[in-house]
């Protein structure tokens, strides 16, 4: 479990109340089987009493390295994530399209988590593109770039255009409408 929760107590009464919150998350905790998260998440919120709950506010960055999807090189990239989220007090929740608190903290892990993961690529790409990078140039485009033979994937041209019918799908013959 990490340290992601913000004590609101004294903000817990009173609308339009506001505190600046820094939080440093361990990056291991975020890492998946494609992007290791280096060092740590730093978290820079505004954490801001409204009627019906609070709302946390700012942005979470940090540093990842992953492999090129395109030319497999270790690469190094940055994401950085605005979030605007409403906390609404357990009892008074009906809703699952907003995060949950009670008594006087709020653990923004899950909001932290969904926030970042779902902005990391799925396939990391450097920042070359396969067009301007020389690993990824001279292994991956040569091979996009190669000409097929026409009946590698099809098995011939007359497949492909429909010329010859299979004899399996005659009984939807029945089913054709005579209008355009």
């Amino acid at each position: 479990m990490i340290e992601s929760t913000v004590y609101i107590g004294d903000l817990k009464h009173r609308n339009g109340l506001r505190r600046d919150v820094r939080l440093n998350i361990p990056a291991d905790s975020f890492s998946t089987p494609v992007i290791v998260f280096e060092d740590e998440l730093t978290c820079e919120f505004t954490v801001e009493s409204v009627s019906q709950g609070f709302v946390v506010h700012g942005s979470i960055t940090g540093q990842y390295s992953a492999q090129c999807s395109y030319g497999l090189v270790d690469m190094s990239s940055s994401v950085s994530v605005r979030v605007n989220e409403l906390f609404e007090e357990s009892k008074n929740i009906e809703s699952e399209e907003t995060y949950k608190f009670s008594g006087d903290e709020l653990d923004t892990e899950q909001m932290i988590r969904d926030s970042v993961l779902t902005s990391l690529p799925l396939a990391p790409v450097c920042d070359h593109g396969p067009d301007n990078c020389s690993i990824c140039s001279s292994q991956i485009k040569p091979f996009i770039s190669k000409e097929l033979p026409t009946d590698a994937v099809l098995g011939s041209v007359e497949d492909a255009l429909g010329e010859t019918k299979d004899p399996r799908w005659s009984a939807l013959d029945n089913f054709k409408s005579d209008e355009p």
